[in-house]
């Protein structure tokens, strides 16, 4: 089977895989993408996964729908970076320019075939996560919460 067929399999895994979830999402079968939104315990979730045929992995990320503003960009990179430290699967992303924030996980399946499972445990972590923390960096990015507390609390 060649790296196109390998993802194309993939591919389909994962829409079969949000289907029976019963969730909406989008689907770009040029790029093999999809690109799906999910409510957590307080701010929706975006989550844009794509099989990357060539490279043979499968990366979710999951953009946040808020920046950290200007005034607390160095210390963005600091919490966000506290938090990368904190985890075991995935990373949190900073874009210290614009105050960007995104969840990347990223597997592959060069040996053999990412199969529902796996991208559903992809999915269910990538859930977890930016649910535990998205209101965090809200929070501190609004100043409700100071760099030293937030760092207490979070890593």
């Amino acid at each position: 089977m060649n790296n196109r067929d390998s993802a194309l399999e993939v591919y389909n895994n994962l829409c079969f895989a949000i289907e029976n979830r019963g969730w909406q999402y989008s689907k770009n079968e040029k790029d093999l993408s999809v690109t799906l939104e999910v409510t957590g315990d307080d701010l929706p979730m975006r989550f844009i996964i794509t099989v990357d045929a060539p490279l043979q992995l499968v990366t979710l990320r999951s953009p946040f729908p808020f920046e950290i503003p200007e005034n607390k960009r160095a210390e963005g990179a600091v919490a966000v970076r506290a938090i990368s430290d904190a985890i075991s699967n995935g990373s949190f992303d900073y874009n210290a320019d614009n105050g960007k924030i995104t969840y990347r996980l990223t597997v592959t399946f060069r040996e053999g075939v990412a199969g529902e499972a796996l991208l559903n445990d992809m999915i269910n972590c990538a859930c977890a996560l930016v649910d535990m923390y998205n209101d965090k960096l809200l929070e501190f990015s609004k100043g409700y919460i100071e760099l030293g507390e937030f760092l207490e609390k979070n890593s």
